[in-house]
């Protein structure tokens, strides 16, 4: 990893396990923008990505780390209380 001179890949910065001098995307980011570009922008395809045992990326395929995005999911799904106008 060391020895990688593609410098136009989006985790070239990191490949060492030190921050860039300059600030850019956090790590998961560039791996959300990643998965974007190799499924041609469609979402879709990045939400059904079948790569799942080929891909070290894929857990974090959508921006961010597997934890968060379960918390995320958990909160968004919870049962939420039925607010009608007038009962207070």
């Amino acid at each position: 990893m060391e020895d990688c001179e593609d410098g136009t890949c989006l985790f070239y910065n990191h490949r060492l396990g030190t921050e860039p001098e300059t600030p850019q995307r956090s790590t998961v980011q560039q791996i959300r923008q990643y998965c974007l570009m190799c499924s041609d922008n469609n979402r879709k395809e990045v939400r059904s990505c079948g790569a799942r045992e080929n891909c070290a990326l894929w857990s974090f395929r959508f921006g961010c780390t597997p934890k968060t995005w379960t918390r995320v999911k958990r909160r968004v799904n919870q049962p939420r209380k039925l607010l009608l106008p007038g009962l207070g």
